[in-house]
């Protein structure tokens, strides 16, 4: 019986990597040059979603006072 086609599952042990010698600092500077533009993304979009907020509930109490 030959062995050919056949798939032998092979086991691997894992270690976790050793953070023992990142600092916050590190991570963190990492994280942002990883992330940044989404970050940036994100922030832009709040801050016209808020401003689109104000704009609107200002709109509204102008037109509630002028139909008084």
């Amino acid at each position: 019986m030959s062995d050919e086609g056949r798939f032998e599952l092979q086991t691997h042990e894992r270690s976790l990597p050793d953070t023992s010698g990142i600092n916050l600092g590190e991570s963190m500077r990492s994280f942002l040059k990883n992330n940044g533009l989404v970050l940036v993304t994100l922030a832009i979009f709040l801050i016209c979603l808020i401003g689109q907020a104000l704009t609107g509930w200002t709109a509204h109490n102008q037109d509630r006072i002028r139909t008084w």
